[in-house]
């Protein structure tokens, strides 16, 4: 594997979509919902950006108790919003 990994952040409206436009492939796992225009990462195929891998509550803390995902926070509330984290092995391989 060759290229480089790059890590892209900031709260939210700051544009980190908006400047991933083109080919990227989108990391980030999450338990919010799938917003208009938006595409699931599982459905990359290198000719578009995608937005991460939407997966459900159940799906998130099975992965997060097998500790394949690591950056875990909730947001916009800590105790009760939604899950967003990194996964462990495509970090390490990139």
């Amino acid at each position: 594997m060759s290229g480089t990994l790059e890590l892209l952040c900031g709260p939210s409206g700051v544009g980190k979509t908006t400047s991933i436009e083109g080919v990227v492939k989108s990391y980030r796992w999450t338990t919010r919902d799938i917003r208009e225009g938006e595409i699931d990462s599982r459905e990359y195929d290198g000719s578009k950006s995608t937005h991460g891998f939407f997966v459900t509550e159940e799906d998130f803390r099975k992965r997060k108790e097998k500790r394949e995902l690591v950056g875990l926070h909730r947001y916009p509330d800590p105790e009760n919003g939604k899950w967003y984290g990194f996964p462990v092995q495509e970090i390490r391989e990139a």
